[in-house]
């Protein structure tokens, strides 16, 4: 959830930018929106506000940085709630100008009791919605990252046995150090663990690989048979 506190740290420092100012610096700005994918069209956006909307989207881009389409569109979703949230906080301090009596707290003023639950239900509504977004795109995360983990060994005990086969019948061979014997044990014992769990066994299969194209490339039958 996004605090108060970002939240104002947000404004503060959107009120330090002016923008680009040069031609160029003007052309990198209107890609933002084409990266970033939502933009101020997008959303309501109070003239004037365009730099502080940008820069809340920049700083929730550098630290969601949605990496696939359907993780752009959560971090859409949770940019529009937070900025929903934002306009909220500004309408309620922008309510100490419309007190029927001068220096009235807004929230006692029985006149302004109607907007003020207005702008509560709008506040609760981008709170769920900044808190359902943030939990899809914590889950996609999650998910690409299982994704992309190395798949588990039982898809590649053929090749393994079949490395160590050749290696076997080679030895005594660096590749098979002491570490790398005890890994194929345990292996053996456990399969079904992730690939993470076998150091060894990942260094072993790629240096086995590199080494092994490395002759290829230098066997003159090879490189003919290649050609």
């Amino acid at each position: 959830m996004v605090t108060t506190k970002q939240l104002e740290a947000n404004r503060a420092n959107a009120k330090k930018s002016t923008g680009p100012t040069t031609a160029d610096g003007k052309k990198k700005s209107s890609r933002n929106s084409t990266r970033h994918g939502l933009t101020s069209k997008d959303v309501f956006v109070p003239e004037g506000l365009t730099h502080e909307f940008d820069a809340l989207k920049e700083d929730l881009w550098q630290e969601l940085q949605p990496a696939t389409a359907l993780q752009l569109t959560f971090f859409n979703q949770a940019l529009a709630a937070a900025w929903k949230q934002i306009r909220c906080e500004r309408a309620e301090a922008e309510l100490a100008d419309k007190v029927s009596t001068p220096g009235t707290d807004p929230l006692s003023d029985p006149n302004l009791q109607p907007t003020l639950r207005t702008i509560e239900r709008a506040q609760a509504q981008a709170n769920r919605l900044l808190n359902n977004a943030l939990k899809n795109f914590r889950d996609a995360k999650s998910a690409e990252r299982k994704r992309n983990e190395p798949r588990h060994f039982p898809e590649l005990v053929p090749s393994l046995q079949n490395e160590a086969n050749v290696l076997a019948e080679l030895t005594p061979d660096p590749l098979l150090t002491p570490e790398v014997m005890a890994a194929f044990r345990k292996f053996k014992a456990n399969p079904k663990t992730n690939a993470r769990d076998y150091p060894a066994l990942v260094a072993f299969r790629a240096a086995f690989k590199e080494r092994k194209e490395k002759r290829e490339q230098t066997n003159p039958i090879a490189r003919a048979a290649a050609a």
